[in-house]
């Protein structure tokens, strides 16, 4: 499997250590305490994911993916890239990794506009020319069907949660 890491939100944590740094600094004795940094998201590297396929196109398709999955490519933007046929890579995608090209090109898409979503303040329609989508509407259809919910719905529910979590542990940290 892929090693992975988990991004965590190091300023909201740096803000806290801050709070409890600026009541220490006020005179008010404090006990020792741990600060949570919240986990963003998990991040899979990349290079371990692909070095170790024993399919040397599969992990030329995959890289491919990867390297240009901000574009607008297709499956047979990757199909080129790879020289192999199309039904043959798609027999070695369903084999290896049990998903389609297309279904990778959306889950790597999928994947990072979440995060944009989560993590910045750009336009939705920034969000899909980013993922490589060319039409936002389309993006937003895609996003709908994956979450059940649009684009919009998704940032307001999982910035609330993430707040909500940050809240909690602030709330925490202060009590202690």
């Amino acid at each position: 499997p892929p090693l992975s890491s988990v991004a965590l939100n190091a300023e909201a944590a740096g803000y806290r250590a801050a709070a409890l740094l600026d009541r220490m600094m006020s005179g008010e004795a404090l006990s020792p305490q741990h600060i949570v940094a919240e986990a963003l998201h998990v991040v899979t590297r990349r290079s371990s994911e692909i070095v170790a396929m024993e399919d040397p196109d599969l992990a030329a398709a995959l890289q491919f993916i990867h390297d240009h999955v901000t574009e607008a490519i297709t499956v047979a933007d990757v199909v080129d890239a790879v020289h192999v046929s199309r039904r043959a890579l798609e027999l070695r995608f369903r084999r290896q990794l049990g998903r389609t090209i297309h279904d990778e090109l959306e889950r790597l898409r999928m994947q990072r506009a979440e995060r944009l979503l989560v993590e910045s303040e750009l336009p939705i329609p920034y969000i899909a020319e980013a993922v490589g989508y060319n039409s936002p509407n389309y993006f937003a259809r895609v996003f709908q069907q994956k979450w059940a919910m649009s684009p919009t719905q998704f940032r307001r529910e999982k910035r609330g949660e993430l707040i909500s979590c940050q809240l909690k542990n602030w709330k925490s940290e202060m009590l202690d």
